[in-house]
C-alpha cells in the first residue's frame, strides 16, 4: 500500500515479479555510484598502477592478491631504485609516485575483501619511511609563478587584433586574478560569471578541493589598468565572440574560427606558452599552474595576509600555500639584508 506521508510504495505491496527487475536496476545504479567515487583520471592511474604491480608479481612468481608485506616491501624497494628519463636524463621515481602505487594496491585488496590491506603492516610503513628519507619528499619541479610584470608583457605581446588573442587575454587575466586551476578555467560556463558593482562574481562548480561539487564563489575586482582589467577583458570577449550561454572559453581551429565545444584544460598551458613566446620571455617550468602560483606569490609580495590569499586560492593545505607566500616574501625583513654587506 502507498504511504500517505511520503508517497512511497511499501515493499510488501510491490508486484512480486517486479522485484528482481528493480534490484537489477539498483545494481546498475550501485555500479555507477562506485564509478563516480573516484575521478576518471585517478581511476586510470590506479588501474595502471595495479597492472604494473600484478605484472611485477607475475615476473617474480609472487601472489598479487593477496600480497604479503614482504612482497610489497620488495616491490617498493625495487621502485625506489628505478629511474626514468626526464629531459633525456635518468632520475629516480618520486616518493609521491611510489605512494600512489601503494594506494592502488590498498584499494584492490579492500575491494577484494582483504582487510586490513597488507599495505598497512608495520614492515611496509617502515620501509616507506626509509624510502622517503632516502629520496626526499620535495617536489622535483614546481610551476614557475608568473609575475605581474610578466603578465603585462604577455598581454601587450598579443594585441587584441584577433578573436584568439581576445580569448587568451581573458584566460590569462581571469585565471591570474582568480587564482584558478587550469581545469577550473576550462570548465567555466557563461552562467558561472556574474557582473556586480565591484567586479565579477565567479562560481566554481567543482574543483580539485571540492570533488563533491558543493560549489565555491570568489570575487574578481575591477582592475586599475584598462589593458589588464579582467572585467573589461571578459566583456570584450563575450561581446565579440557573441557568447551568451554554454562554455565560456571555447576551442578554436587553426584559422581562428570559434568552435562550439569547450576549450580543454591543456589549452590553458598552450595559451601561456604562446603568449610568453610572443613576448620573448623565457620562463622555465611555465605551465597552466603558473597563473595560480603567480597570484599567490604576487599577493604575498604585495603584503596580502595569508587569510586573504587562501580565501582566493581556496587552498585546502596551508603548507602548500605557504611555499608560495614564503617565495614571495623571501626578501622582506630578511636578516641578511641588515648586515650591511
Amino acid at each position: 500500500m502507498e504511504n500517505a506521508a511520503n508517497g512511497v510504495i511499501a515493499p510488501d505491496s510491490a508486484p512480486r515479479e517486479a522485484v528482481p527487475a528493480r534490484l537489477e536496476a539498483l545494481d546498475v545504479l550501485v555500479e555507477a555510484h562506485l564509478e563516480a567515487s573516484l575521478a576518471a583520471s585517478t581511476r586510470a592511474k590506479y588501474q595502471r598502477a595495479w597492472e604494473q604491480f600484478t605484472s611485477w608479481c607475475a615476473v617474480h612468481e609472487l601472489s598479487a592478491l593477496p600480497a604479503t608485506p614482504r612482497t610489497l616491501t620488495r616491490y617498493v624497494s625495487d621502485l625506489a631504485e628505478t629511474t626514468h628519463l626526464v629531459k633525456g636524463k635518468p632520475v629516480p621515481l618520486t616518493c609521491s609516485w611510489i605512494q600512489l602505487q601503494l594506494a592502488a594496491i590498498t584499494l584492490a585488496h579492500e575491494a577484494g575483501g582483504v582487510r586490513p590491506a597488507p599495505t598497512q603492516e608495520l614492515e611496509v610503513r617502515l620501509v616507506m619511511r626509509g624510502i622517503r628519507r632516502k629520496l626526499g619528499v620535495a617536489p622535483r619541479t614546481e610551476a614557475a609563478p608568473l609575475s605581474v610584470a610578466q603578465l603585462r608583457e604577455m598581454v601587450a605581446a598579443t594585441p587584441e587584433e584577433s578573436l584568439r588573442n581576445l580569448r587568451d587575454h581573458c584566460v590569462l587575466l581571469l585565471g591570474f586574478a582568480g587564482a584558478l586551476r587550469r581545469a577550473e578555467i576550462a570548465s567555466l560556463d557563461c552562467s558561472d560569471v556574474r557582473e556586480v558593482d565591484g567586479g565579477l562574481l565567479l562560481r566554481i562548480r567543482r574543483s580539485k578541493t571540492d570533488p563533491e561539487a558543493a560549489g565555491q564563489q570568489i570575487g574578481i575586482p575591477k582592475g586599475g589598468h584598462q589593458e589588464t582589467d579582467p572585467v573589461i577583458a571578459l566583456q570584450r570577449w563575450r561581446h565579440l565572440a557573441e557568447i551568451d550561454s554554454g562554455p565560456l572559453f571555447r576551442a578554436m581551429d587553426r584559422r581562428d574560427h570559434l568552435l562550439p565545444e569547450r576549450m580543454s584544460d591543456r589549452a590553458v598551458a598552450r595559451i601561456l606558452v604562446r603568449a610568453a613566446r610572443l613576448a620573448g620571455l623565457k620562463i622555465p617550468d611555465l605551465s597552466g599552474h603558473s597563473l595560480r602560483a603567480g597570484f599567490a606569490t604576487a599577493a604575498a609580495q604585495a603584503g596580502a595576509t595569508e587569510r586573504a590569499i587562501a580565501s582566493q586560492t581556496r587552498h585546502r593545505s596551508l603548507t602548500t600555500l605557504r611555499r608560495y607566500i614564503r617565495r614571495g616574501t623571501l626578501f622582506e625583513e630578511n636578516a641578511a639584508g641588515m648586515l650591511g654587506l
